[in-house]
């Protein structure tokens, strides 16, 4: 397993943040459900569809 896996999973798992003030990044989009949650996720995305109907700002990063 790589080392960010191990990293991420254990910030994680021990009640830490994966965000920073530059946002999330691809290299941790794949943790970013079980860090934000589904309430949270599903309130993200439908600010990213209110403010980008057309879907051309960030494409591809963590709210595809």
């Amino acid at each position: 397993m790589p080392a960010i896996d191990i990293l991420f999973t254990w910030v994680l798992e021990n009640g830490g943040a994966i965000t920073g003030e530059h946002g999330v990044g691809l290299a941790k989009k794949p943790w970013i459900h079980q860090a934000l949650g589904d309430t949270s996720l599903a309130v993200h995305r439908t600010l990213k569809r209110a403010l980008d109907p057309h879907g051309i700002l960030n494409p591809g990063k963590f709210l595809d």
